[in-house]
């Protein structure tokens, strides 16, 4: 089927999404807006926007944008690149993404113990060491890897429903056992 320009289009923004929340994530410190959210002297409208401007940089949520942006870059490049017949479905990528986001949110919280917050929410926060902090480092550890997982199970699905079904299986063994 030959690619639409529509599906070329949509691949083209959801591309530029992804860079632009990208590098919204690693260039802009969302504690700084958070500060700005809470002081309660600041106008509503001032809050407001830098409420906004945290949703779209704090850690977990950009991690969220960047996992459903590059679901659905693989979604539509598969499209693109000719490997399927098939339209691009993209809320099934989407929910894909959101899995992907949903798993290393998970894994955040089973290996640190608590899910990463902006240091001025965290008392005594500061130390380097404290895992609950993300460094810039471990952000762009972080949403590369989520993002590349995301493509991944975007640009072939049958990788997700594969996972899916080993987890049902392990689940059932469980009950079983």
């Amino acid at each position: 089927m030959p690619t639409s320009r529509t599906s070329t289009l949509a691949l083209a923004l959801c591309l530029l999404l992804w860079i632009g929340f990208f590098v919204l994530g690693s260039a802009v410190p969302s504690d700084n807006l958070l500060k700005h959210v809470l002081n309660e002297s600041n106008p509503p409208l001032n809050r407001t926007a830098n409420l906004l401007g945290f949703v779209f940089t704090w850690t977990w949520s950009n991690i969220l944008w960047l996992c459903c942006f590059a679901s659905l870059v693989g979604e539509y490049g598969r499209g693109t690149m000719g490997h399927t017949t098939t339209l691009p479905s993209p809320t099934a990528a989407m929910v894909r993404g959101f899995f992907i986001f949903l798993a290393m949110a998970t894994g955040q919280l089973v290996i640190v113990g608590t899910i990463s917050l902006p240091p001025s929410l965290i008392e005594n926060a500061g130390s380097a060491l404290d895992p609950s902090i993300v460094s810039p480092g471990q952000y762009f550890r972080i949403a590369t890897f989520c993002s590349f997982l995301s493509f991944f199970v975007g640009f072939k699905p049958s990788v997700f429903t594969s996972f899916l079904s080993r987890v049902e299986r392990f689940a059932a063994e469980e009950k079983v056992g």
